[in-house]
């Protein structure tokens, strides 16, 4: 081993420490990627809940507008073309309220994923 090697020694002991200065920092950024991403999860959750929440009482409120209808319509106080059409509005609002439904179980299937529990059917 020789005694005079250019500095070559000390220049890769400075070459290691600003690598371990560069992955910590990267550590750092991976952290933080990753509480702003678990975040941004929980805020989907949430919202992915209110619009479960809203599309149960769209349903239930077209609901009672298809029966009310019904009723006009037998006797004879609609026309089939009206009614019809609140029969669409409440399938179209049982179909949002599916949608929303697994989007919520999906946002919430991601919550538990990041709290490591992994992801089970």
């Amino acid at each position: 081993m020789p005694i005079f090697n250019g500095w070559q020694g000390k220049a890769n002991y400075q070459r290691s420490k600003l690598n371990i200065k560069s992955l910590n920092y990267q550590k750092d950024l991976d952290n933080q990627t990753l509480k702003q991403n678990i975040y941004q999860a929980y805020n989907a959750a949430i919202v992915a809940l209110e619009k479960f929440t809203s599309s149960a009482k769209a349903v239930e409120s077209a609901q009672k507008s298809y029966d009310f209808s019904t009723k006009r319509y037998n006797v004879g106080m609609l026309s089939t073309l009206e009614q019809i059409t609140n029969q669409n509005n409440l399938f179209r609002a049982k179909l949002q309220y599916v949608l929303n439904q697994f989007d919520y179980v999906f946002k919430m299937k991601v919550l538990e994923f990041y709290k490591g529990q992994g992801i089970k059917l």
